[in-house]
């Protein structure tokens, strides 16, 4: 990014000061099993499978659950 070190240990020593906290985080990568289910619903969505929905009431939703 081109940034020096002390710009950024300066702003998050900043954020220390003003947040009183500290927040670790790490990115999500979902693992390859994530990675097959999310493949198969957007295959599903695109071609209109496996989609049921939306209700427009919760009695509608109910009803549908019930008669499965």
């Amino acid at each position: 990014m081109g940034l020096p070190l002390g710009t950024i240990m300066n702003h998050y020593l900043r954020d220390l000061v003003l947040e009183q906290s500290v927040t670790f985080s790490t990115p999500s990568i979902p693992n390859a099993k994530t990675k097959k289910l999310i493949a198969e619903v957007e295959r599903d969505l695109k071609s209109g499978r496996n989609i049921i929905g939306p209700f427009t009431t919760a009695k509608e939703m109910d009803a549908y659950l019930d008669a499965k």
